[in-house]
């Protein structure tokens, strides 16, 4: 049957550059002209569709399959729907952004084709109205961007007397600016950027430290105004594939459904913290109102469908730098966009790989990608591009997430790695002698204070203490430096806790710091680090002499402090390392008294 076509376009002054981060945001885009949130389920039948999405158009329900997104970055977008119900067959849209003497042409394409004869008129009288609402956010989209401001979008009422009084729980605790920011954005924000809240963006956007800004979402949680989620995320999409209430529901894997991707949960990079308020503060819509657009994926400069036996075109950007061809269940290539790179390629789709594995090519080059026997859309990514996520990683070395959040370990004999951590051991020398020496009950706390005083350092040096072990502390950091800095400050503050209490006098303190993976799994209820990292920390403690930190070369000559000085360098063997380690004996600049 014979589509119904409507073809509209809008000169905007903006640039397609300027226009694109607004208008392809579909999920923004929809939410403002109308559209009904969308009900999704995952399709498993190998087809080039990979969901199924029940919502309504007007009064009237419809589900569809949705073919992938095709688009390229700040020249077009467009998708098509294959109708299982409604008056409609399929529907296939396109957006174009022309650059025209300084000035954008918009173009906005309908194509849906009438299931039934009688149907017609009422298909263009519902595809009239919804291009006119889109006319309408066009204009005002090209307006805002002139005038510095933003669409206006729909907020749901906020109760700010219950707000107001939970976040009282916060005063004194967190720095009141930005309880003053956090209250505003609560109360203000339009609903879509609460329902799924990155605390490290609105700390990029206010300027304020990132670990302020997520150390004030956990307690805000804790207050009862916001609630915490754990998002999977696709390495190739980098969306959030599945949300969890727990880190205890994770699992040793992730699959991303829509990249038909398997892959690994790292809790530094695959597992990320997200927030929403909570509904009695305000009841925000979480519904999806968009799966595919390509605001979802910014990193992706272009997409298209491939069905099977079929080709696709991909664009390459202007910009020179490392992008990566993937096609949807995990094959990728590498592409170079250089000067000197060619200005066409080709690259074939064989099973699970692509070839060729590298392409060097010039801006603005074109791929021409041949499909095999399977559909699946094809993507261009940027490699470089980078999401402000506080992974659970980073969420875990918070003292207060260990304090208060202990339900959030993983399940018993579930192990997910970490690929970069660094591990302190700290030792007292000579405690066995004081025991001996004042009886177990003095002994004891005067061990105490200098756990207490350890600890207090690690913890200003944005680490964590995992745990204590007699008399040793074992410390986790997401910087190595820091790390570093943590056992610098302990050995050079060491006189000072021996003037407090004389007892230490007795004792001294050693220090390993080891970087590397690590694997995290639940011990005693909560999260501990297992691994060659961890024994290597403890082999380089047990190196150390009175008042000394052993700490690998490399790392020493990143971070190494001004307060500590050099006593040796040497190699070791280490139990379960091929090669010996080169390291670096320290101790404090000043004479020990």
């Amino acid at each position: 049957m014979k589509p119904v076509v409507f073809e509209r376009e809008v000169v905007c002054r903006a640039s397609p550059a300027e226009l694109w981060p607004r208008f392809a945001d579909t999920e923004r885009l929809n939410r403002h002209i109308g559209s009904a949130a969308l009900e999704v389920t995952p399709l498993d039948d190998g087809a080039l569709a990979r969901f199924v999405i029940a919502t309504q158009i007007g009064s009237i329900k419809v589900r569809y399959a949705e073919e992938p997104f095709s688009w390229q970055h700040a020249s077009f977008f467009s998708f098509k729907r294959t109708m299982e119900s409604g008056l409609a067959a399929s529907l296939y849209v396109r957006y174009d952004l022309e650059p025209r003497d300084g000035a954008t042409l918009v173009r906005a394409r309908f194509e849906a084709t009438p299931r039934y004869s009688f149907a017609r008129p009422i298909i263009r009288l519902l595809t009239r109205q919804n291009i006119e609402r889109l006319v309408r956010f066009v204009k005002e989209t090209d307006r805002v961007i002139a005038e510095k401001a933003d669409v206006e979008l729909l907020r749901s009422p906020c109760d700010r007397q219950a707000l107001h009084h939970a976040l009282r729980e916060l005063d004194g605790t967190h720095d009141a600016p930005l309880v003053e920011k956090l209250t505003t954005f609560l109360e203000t924000a339009p609903d879509m950027e609460l329902v799924r809240v990155r605390p490290y963006e609105l700390a990029d956007r206010w300027g304020a430290p990132r670990r302020a800004v997520l150390r004030l979402f956990l307690g805000a949680v804790r207050a009862g105004v916001l609630s915490l989620e754990w998002a999977i995320l696709c390495p190739s999409c980098r969306t959030g594939s599945q949300l969890l209430p727990s880190l205890a529901e994770l699992t040793a894997q992730g699959h991303c459904h829509a990249c038909d991707l398997r892959f690994g949960l790292d809790l530094d990079r695959a597992v990320e913290a997200v927030f929403r308020p909570q509904k009695r503060i305000r009841a925000v819509d979480a519904r999806p109102f968009c799966i595919g657009g390509p605001m979802l994926t910014p990193h992706v400069v272009a997409q298209a469908p491939l069905p099977a036996g079929g080709a696709a075109e991909l664009r390459v950007p202007d910009e020179p730098g490392r992008y990566r061809v993937f096609a949807r269940g995990g094959a990728t290539a590498v592409v170079d966009v250089e000067p000197q790179g060619r200005a066409s390629a080709e690259i074939k789709v064989l099973g699970s790989g692509l070839a060729p594995l590298q392409l060097s090519l010039s801006p603005g080059a074109t791929i021409h990608v041949v499909g095999d026997d399977a559909p699946r859309h094809v993507k261009l990514e940027r490699r470089d591009w980078s999401f402000p996520v506080a992974t659970a990683h980073q969420v875990s070395l918070l003292p207060e997430f260990r304090s208060h959040f202990g339900k959030e370990a993983l399940r018993p004999e579930l192990a997910l790695s970490v690929g970069r951590v660094a591990i302190l051991f700290s030792d007292l020398c000579n405690s066995t002698a004081l025991y001996s020496r004042v009886g177990d009950a003095v002994a004891f706390g005067v061990v105490t204070d200098c756990l207490r005083f350890g600890s207090a350092i690690v913890e200003r040096h944005r680490g964590l203490v995992v745990k204590t072990m007699g008399d040793a502390i074992m410390g986790a950091f997401e910087q190595p430096g820091d790390a570093v800095a943590a056992a610098s400050a302990m050995l050079n503050e060491w006189e000072q806790l021996t003037r407090e209490q004389p007892h230490a006098r007795a004792l001294d303190l050693k220090i390993g710091v080891a970087v590397g993976t690590c694997m995290v799994m639940s011990a005693n209820g909560m999260l501990d680090y297992f691994g060659q990292t961890v024994n290597r920390a403890a082999r380089f403690q047990d190196l150390a002499g009175a008042r000394q930190l052993v700490v690998p070369a490399e790392l020493w000559a990143a971070s190494g402090p001004r307060e500590l000085t050099i006593l040796e360098s040497f190699s070791t063997p280490v139990k379960g390392i091929d090669a010996p380690l080169d390291l670096v004996r320290a101790t404090p600049i000043a004479p020990r008294s």
